[in-house]
C-alpha cells in the first residue's frame, strides 16, 4: 500500500524526521504495525542504533499515543483519521485522502491546517462514505 502511494519508504521518511523535524528534545516515538512485523525489522534496528531520542514500540495503543503527542507523523496511514479526530498537527510523506490538509513533508510545506480538520470529516464522510454506502 505504501509504494503506491508514497514515493518514498518508511525507513526513508523516518530518517528524514529525525535529520529534518525533530527538534533536540523530541522524542520520536515509532509504532510497529501490528500486521506486518517482519517488515518492522529494518525500522525496529534503526530505532535501536538511535535510541538517544527514538523509541520503537508494538503492542501500545494507537489512541493513547496519538493522544499524548504534540506532532503525529506518518508517510499515508489511515491512523492519520485518528489523530485529526483529535486535533493533532499532523505532517504526511505520501499521498492519502486527507494528504492535502496536513503539512506535506516532501514539499517543504509549512502550514498546519488543524482548524480544517472538522470541514474535511464533514465532506468525507458526508460524500465519499454516503456514495459508497449506496453502491
Amino acid at each position: 500500500m505504501i509504494r503506491k502511494h508514497s514515493t518514498i519508504s518508511v525507513l526513508d521518511a523516518l530518517k528524514k524526521t529525525r535529520e529534518e523535524i525533530l527538534d533536540e528534545n523530541d522524542i520520536l516515538v515509532v509504532k510497529g504495525h501490528p500486521v506486518n512485523p517482519s517488515a518492522m525489522i529494518e525500522i525496529e534496528e534503526y530505532c535501536k542504533i538511535n535510541e538517544k531520542n527514538t523509541q520503537y514500540i508494538l503492542n501500545y495503543n494507537i489512541h493513547d499515543l496519538i493522544r499524548g503527542c504534540s506532532k503525529f507523523i506518518t508517510v499515508n496511514s489511515g491512523s492519520g483519521f485518528e489523530a485529526m479526530l483529535q486535533g493533532k498537527k499532523i505532517r504526511t510523506f505520501g499521498k492519502a485522502e486527507y494528504t492535502d490538509i496536513t503539512y506535506h513533508a516532501e514539499i517543504h510545506d509549512e502550514e498546519f491546517r488543524v482548524d480544517s480538520y472538522k470541514l474535511f470529516m464533514y465532506h468525507y464522510f458526508e460524500n465519499v462514505i454516503k456514495v459508497c454506502e449506496e453502491l
